[in-house]
């Protein structure tokens, strides 16, 4: 028999990239990812691993993880190279991860990991070294987010190179808080031995143009959602005409309205109405896999008994809510009166506001109910984001989701604009916090797209409250380039040393009341005179700190006054210290309960207690793992337990508090042990369970120690 003259082979990460060359030829496009698809790759390779990883796993278990396929590459092999046809964007960013993942390991003193890396990096030949993906062009920005250079981008870069720079710190701010601790030597073994893709060699680069022609323009199979109609349309048994129109109306709305693909609406209803979120389910895996055959299985679930169920379950429930799924995809994606709150939701991407609207939707709401749901609920869903970012407590999606799949479930059974009230009322009841954290937040490793965020809005709140156009999208889309700028400068004053260590220099520089949003514009001046006359040109926030704004900007001295804002609202035009640090955090703090009021949304203030702290609510565990509460719970440690760390001849302190949370001596809590670490250390990852001990000094247990024996001990579920 002929062997066929197509070779495909699959190829882990690492045996794709190590000691390997690729090429790009002269005709290919740009590298021209974009902020999402770097995001939703970093996400798809996070929801796989965290389904497999758990805290007490040891390394070796990662061989039996289950495999992820990120799709085929086409090259062709010549003495020097491989030239790439087809998979250089997906190939560039496993690049970026790799180089990023070097920098994190190295964070954590796993040296040997780090260097480990370095063949997938770059490689030596004939004596001279280069990238892995060798285009020459790229290598200034390649060599500086090696080494975690802060290094702008020459003038006449290239648009590829350009956005390679943008989408190499995208990779910095987005990668997931939840691989970057703990689970990160874990996720460093998965990915190169687990993550899988196909490369298909050509014989030349005819060939291999003539391959990637051929798998991108070929009559395409039958989706699910086609195998999902044909199913619905026979059981219908009568009006298959009329049903077959309306699918097709549907399936075009939804295409205009910004929908990847008719399939995302149907998981996500799908999802909404009817999928059950326990830990033995498997409803979201089939789901997504097939939602068409999950249907099928679950006819009885989804009340599909006769023809006219079919029927209706078309006509009156997919329809209806595709219009529906349509206007809040439209909502998500720019700012829309009154649902201004989905917009906000989204854009923090840390909760999807989608799937707890649709659960309370019905298919008859009118215009006005669908509204008013939309604008409660994700209004809550920000609320309660932002309590949690303020007050430094954990935004990883595995234990963000069980919170937001619990109100999914109970949404769907909310009586009308009365029951959702109502049970929107219940939850904000039970939140654990209130905006006293803002007084001691601060720009973190890991938290920046967050704090971008905060100050995104109170930014916009105070230009809208003056009178101005709000501003919000421009904030945090994408293409506008806007920065996080600190007041105070970069260098240590050398003569506040007698007053201020660099650390504590450090740790007020990044508080909240010492940043300000700004478009990017180069270095600015050290001096502070000269850098306020420049926020004088800038938006109001950052403006109200020369002394001319308040006298000169009646409409914002109007608001100033309108909330009794004058006593925190104060110019600092000589001289920023730290009385002016503090006082700007009771600004902002001031701003988040004016933004953030549950009144706003319809909830009734009366039916809320006014300190949240108070409340206790019934944790929610995440499907595996152990948190520090649970370690109080079973009697191994107390409320006031002083926990050490040591690192290169330096000691480090903190206190667990009520509730599991750690407490450093800046003040600043925490609800993970590893981000309480991390900002100690100031550093972008650490292994907090293996850095923390407890106990009377610096020889005490680690946690990692007092976890495992909790776990042999049977004290944990």
């Amino acid at each position: 028999m002929a062997q066929s003259p197509v070779e495909g082979r699959g190829a882990t990460v690492q045996e794709l990239l190590s000691n390997k060359k690729y090429k790009l030829d002269y005709y290919q496009r740009e590298y021209s990812w974009s902020r999402k698809d770097v995001v939703a790759l970093l996400h798809d390779l996070e929801r796989r691993f965290i389904r497999e990883w758990r805290p007490t796993h040891s390394r070796r278990e990662t061989i039996g993880y289950a495999p992820y396929f990120l799709g085929p590459i086409v090259c062709y092999q010549t003495p020097d190279a491989a030239f790439l046809v087809d998979g250089q964007q997906r190939l560039t960013t496993l690049h970026l991860i790799i180089i990023y993942l070097r920098r994190l390991l190295e964070e954590q003193d796993l040296d040997q990991d780090a260097r480990g890396l370095d063949p997938m990096i770059y490689s030596t030949r004939h004596g001279e070294t280069t990238f892995n993906i060798d285009i020459p062009e790229r290598n200034e920005v390649l060599n500086a987010f090696m080494w975690g250079l802060n290094q702008a981008l020459p003038a006449d870069s290239s648009l590829s190179v350009r956005n390679l720079y943008e989408r190499a710190r995208d990779i910095e701010e987005d990668f997931p808080a939840s691989l970057r601790d703990e689970a990160l030597p874990f996720f460093h073994d998965w990915l190169l031995d687990r993550v899988c893709l196909v490369s298909i060699d050509a014989l030349d680069r005819e060939h291999g143009w003539e391959i990637f022609e051929t798998m991108n323009n070929r009559g395409a199979r039958l989706s699910p959602v086609d195998l999902l109609k044909s199913y619905l349309l026979a059981r219908a048994e009568t009006g298959r005409r009329e049903l077959n129109d309306l699918w097709r109306g549907m399936l075009a709305d939804l295409s205009q309205h910004g929908v990847d693909t008719p399939s995302e609406f149907v998981k996500a209803i799908l999802v909404a109405k009817f999928a059950a979120f326990d830990a033995d389910s498997t409803d979201l895996v089939e789901i997504d896999r097939a939602f068409h055959e999950w249907v099928r299985k679950n006819e009885t679930r989804l009340e599909l008994r006769g023809p006219e169920d079919f029927r209706a379950f078309v006509e009156y429930f997919l329809v209806p809510l595709s219009r529906r799924y349509s206007a809040l995809k439209d909502a998500a994606a720019e700012l829309i009166p009154p649902v201004e709150a989905v917009f906000h939701t989204a854009r923090l991407e840390v909760v999807d506001p989608l799937p707890p609207i649709l659960a309370a939707l019905r298919p008859d709401d009118s215009d006005e109910d669908f509204e008013d749901k939309s604008r409660q609920i994700a209004g809550y869903l920000d609320l309660a984001t932002t309590l949690k970012i303020v007050n430094n407590r954990s935004l990883l999606p595995h234990q963000v989701r069980p919170e937001v799949d619990e109100l999914t479930v109970r949404l769907r059974s909310a009586e009308g604009i009365t029951g959702l009230t109502s049970l929107l009322e219940s939850e904000a009841a039970t939140l654990p916090d209130d905006f006293s954290g803002v007084d001691r937040l601060s720009l973190q490793p890991g938290n920046s797209a967050q704090v971008r965020y905060v100050l995104a809005r109170l930014t916009a709140f105070v230009e809208v409250q003056s009178g101005r156009p709000d501003p919000i999208e421009t904030y945090l889309e994408d293409p506008e380039p806007w920065e996080v700028e600190h007041v105070w400068p970069r260098a240590f004053p050398r003569d506040q040393s007698d007053i201020m260590t660099p650390e504590s220099f450090e740790d007020f520089r990044s508080r909240l009341g010492a940043l300000l949003l700004l478009p990017e514009s180069g270095r600015l001046p050290d001096e502070h005179p000269a850098k306020v006359d420049h926020y004088r040109e800038q938006n109001l926030l950052a403006a109200s700190l020369h002394p001319a704004t308040l006298a000169t900007e009646p409409e914002f001295a109007a608001f100033v006054s309108r909330h009794d804002l004058g006593d925190v609202f104060r110019p600092w035009p000589d001289h920023f210290g730290l009385d002016a640090i503090q006082m700007r955090q009771r600004l902002y703090r001031r701003l988040c309960e004016l933004i953030w009021q549950p009144e706003l949304l319809g909830l009734q203030p009366a039916n809320i207690p006014p300190n949240r702290s108070t409340v206790r609510r019934s944790r929610r565990k995440a499907r595996y793992g152990v948190e520090i509460a649970d370690l109080i719970e079973s009697g191994l440690i107390a409320d006031g337990t002083a926990l050490y760390g040591h690192r290169k001849k330096h000691t480090y302190t903190a206190l667990v508090i009520e509730g599991g949370r750690i407490r450093l001596p800046s003040g600043q809590t925490f609800d993970s042990v590893s981000r309480a670490a991390a900002v100690a250390l100031n550093v972008k990852a650490c292994n907090g369970w293996d850095f923390w001990r407890a106990g009377a000094d610096a020889t005490g247990t680690l946690l990692s120690d007092l976890r495992r024996d909790a776990i042999n001990q049977g004290l944990m579920e």
